[in-house]
C-alpha cells in the first residue's frame, strides 16, 4: 500500500512536467504564428518597398525622396506594433488586475491591431479567484478573438463573461463566415474530429472545462467556454 502511494506521488511531478512542456510548446507555436501573420509579413512588405526604393533612387532621386517619406511611417508603425506585442506578453505574465480590466485592455489592443469592433460585457461577480486562472481566461479570449480576426472576416464580435457558483462562462460571438465545419459541437466531438481551434481545445481540456462551438456558414459563430474557478 505504501509502495503504491509512493509510486502515485512520484507520477504527479512527471505529469505536471509533461503538462508544462506541452503548454510551453503551444505558447511558442502561438507566438510564432502571431509574429508570422502580423509583424513578419509587414516587415517583408517593407523590405520589398526598400528594394524598389533603391532602384527608384538611381532612376528618379526626387521620386525616391517622396517614396522614402511614405516608407518611414510604415517602419515606425512596425516598431510600435512589435513594442505593443512584447508589452502584451509581459502584461499576461505579470497581470494582477481584475478580470474585467484585463479583458478591456485586451479588447483595446485587439481593435488597435486591426480587429473588428468588440462589445465586452463582464458581470461584476465574474472573478477567477486566482491570478493564474485570470491569465488563463484572458488567453482563451485572446485566442478566440485572434481566430475572429484571422479567419472569420467579421465586422463585429461580442465577449460575454459571467459566473455561477464555481464556474466561469465565457461566450465569444462574431458575425463572420463561420468555421469550416458548420453545426454545434462539444469539446469531445471536436477532439474526435480534430476540428476547431486547437489551442482553445487544449486549454479548456487541460483546465477541466467545457467547450461548445456553434457555427453557421456565412452567419458567424459562437464559442462557449465553461471553466471551473480556482482558489474560490
Amino acid at each position: 500500500m505504501i509502495a503504491e502511494e509512493s509510486e502515485r506521488n512520484a507520477r504527479i511531478p512527471q505529469a505536471a512536467t509533461r503538462w508544462l512542456d506541452a503548454a510551453l510548446a503551444l505558447e511558442r507555436e502561438r507566438i510564432a504564428a502571431n509574429l508570422h501573420d502580423g509583424p513578419l509579413q509587414s516587415i517583408t512588405a517593407l523590405r520589398w518597398r526598400l528594394e524598389g526604393l533603391e532602384k527608384l533612387l538611381r532612376r528618379d532621386p526626387a521620386a525616391a525622396v517622396e517614396e522614402l517619406a511614405r516608407i518611414r511611417p510604415l517602419a515606425e508603425n512596425q516598431v510600435a506594433v512589435l513594442r505593443g506585442f512584447l508589452a502584451e506578453l509581459r502584461r499576461e505574465q505579470q497581470d494582477r488586475r481584475p478580470l474585467g480590466e484585463s479583458l478591456s485592455r485586451l479588447r483595446e489592443s485587439f481593435e488597435r491591431e486591426g480587429g473588428p469592433r468588440v462589445e465586452l460585457a463582464v458581470a461584476s461577480e465574474a472573478w477567477c479567484g486566482s491570478s493564474e486562472r485570470n491569465a488563463e481566461i484572458v488567453c482563451l479570449v485572446r485566442e478566440a478573438l485572434t481566430n475572429v480576426r484571422k479567419h472569420a472576416r467579421a465586422t463585429r464580435a461580442r465577449v460575454l463573461v459571467s459566473r455561477q457558483g464555481a464556474v466561469l462562462t465565457v461566450v465569444v460571438e462574431d458575425d463572420g463566415r463561420g468555421f469550416p465545419l458548420p453545426g454545434a459541437f462539444t469539446l469531445a466531438e471536436l477532439e474526435a474530429l480534430d476540428a476547431g481551434p486547437k489551442t482553445i481545445r487544449w486549454r479548456v481540456k487541460n483546465g477541466g472545462g467545457e467547450l461548445e462551438i456553434d457555427s453557421k456558414a456565412g452567419q458567424g459563430a459562437v464559442v462557449s467556454i465553461k471553466m471551473p474557478v480556482w482558489g474560490s
